[in-house]
């Protein structure tokens, strides 16, 4: 089976170029084909990926320019993720890549300092199981609330598209490992400028990427939305997100968004891309 590495940089904001390398096998290249999906956000299900192009050969090509992004990028929190379906047409061998999105390459401080804040987070600072709900900022439109004509919703408390306007509302849940603090001192809340009782601090890996209106989940089903996001970055690559999030009234339809059987260990995120 052939080992397929992506990689994703572009400097034009209206395409991706998507580039691969192959590790040497002793593989008949022409049997094998690949199908490219692109998400929203960093998932390793399919549900939060769609279909970009399918049958790419590797005899003749090494790259792919994704243009169907094009008008999609003005939205400021919007990223691109991709991974792609290696399949041989042969034997019906098949795998997939890893996630890969359009960032630096992490050196080996970096990485290393990836690993420290896992194993802090899992043994010494007490961290524990959230669940993100990524809100998507496009898809189609609701069929239930979305008015074509005025291109606003017309009703509230939509279990269709969880009042975002977009079909589905949010992403498959992703589970990862956090703390939070709720009882900032006055120093530490004057540094978020905007602060109403009641707010706290989450601080989490580097992925999947936090951007504001996301949604936190905690143990107790309390949902929390993130009102900004402070990223510690090293050479461009983040290894730390800290958000201020805002909890949600227990009337919102936002809790009829089902995150069961996201909270166990085997479907944890550890902040090491997998």
């Amino acid at each position: 089976m052939l080992k397929v590495t992506l990689a994703s940089n572009s400097f034009n904001l209206q395409q991706r170029i998507i580039t691969w390398a192959i590790e040497p096998a002793s593989e008949t290249y022409s049997l094998y084909k690949m199908d490219l999906y692109r998400g929203e956000t960093f998932a390793q299900t399919m549900p939060s990926y769609e279909l970009v192009v399918s049958g790419l050969d590797f005899t003749n090509l090494y790259s792919y320019t994704d243009i169907s992004i094009s008008g999609m990028h003005l939205h400021s929190s919007r990223g691109f993720w991709y991974k792609a379906y290696i399949y041989n047409t042969y034997t019906g061998e098949a795998a997939w890549t890893r996630e890969i999105t359009n960032e630096p390459v992490a050196d080996y401080a970096t990485r290393t300092i990836w690993r420290e804040k896992n194993l802090g987070l899992r043994e010494r600072y007490g961290g524990r199981r959230f669940v993100v709900l990524k809100r998507k900022t496009y898809g189609d439109s609701c069929p239930v609330c979305w008015d074509t004509y005025t291109q606003r919703r017309l009703i509230d408390f939509c279990e269709t598209c969880y009042d975002t306007g977009i079909s589905g509302g949010f992403y498959q849940p992703i589970s990862v490992l956090c703390t939070m603090n709720a009882a900032l001192k006055r120093h530490q809340m004057l540094l978020w400028g905007s602060w109403e009782t009641g707010d706290a601090v989450i601080y989490t890996f580097h992925h999947p990427h936090i951007e504001p209106k996301d949604i936190f989940v905690d143990l107790y089903n309390r949902r929390w939305e993130v009102v900004q996001v402070r990223k510690v970055e090293k050479g461009l690559a983040i290894i730390e997100q800290d958000a201020q999030v805002r909890r949600i009234p227990k009337d919102d339809v936002v809790y009829n968004v089902e995150v069961s059987g996201y909270f166990t260990t085997s479907s944890i995120y550890t902040g090491e891309k997998v």
